[in-house]
């Protein structure tokens, strides 16, 4: 059963125990390698969102001026779609880290 709840994890069994018995004494195992993807993945996403959001906010700045031949609308679009990337980012951090913290402190019944 230790060899099958590390697996997985994608831990070794060693390290599955270590990182139980750390959580449960000091509350501040890391995360396990699904959930260490998860967090990367989003904060790739977020990072490469952040960097759009400066360009899409120069283009609005821009359509704003008179002989600007930009599409405000679209601009504006292209801005709210960011906020949801963001926003579903966000969420998918938050939910790798609720999941990780409620296994490592036995929350889940599989103890």
């Amino acid at each position: 059963m230790l060899d099958q709840a590390a697996a997985e994890r994608g831990l070794t069994r060693n390290v599955w125990v270590a990182t139980l018995v750390q959580h449960r004494l000091r509350d501040d195992a890391p995360p396990a390698l699904p959930e260490r993807q998860a967090l990367a993945d989003a904060w790739r996403q977020i990072r490469r969102v952040g960097l759009n959001i400066n360009q899409a906010v120069h283009a609005l700045h821009s359509a704003t001026m008179t002989d600007s031949r930009l599409d405000l609308a679209r601009e504006a679009a292209r801005v709210a779609a960011m906020r949801e990337d963001v926003t579903e980012q966000t969420r998918a951090i938050g939910q790798a880290l609720k999941g990780d913290l409620s296994y490592w402190r036995g929350d889940d019944e599989r103890g």
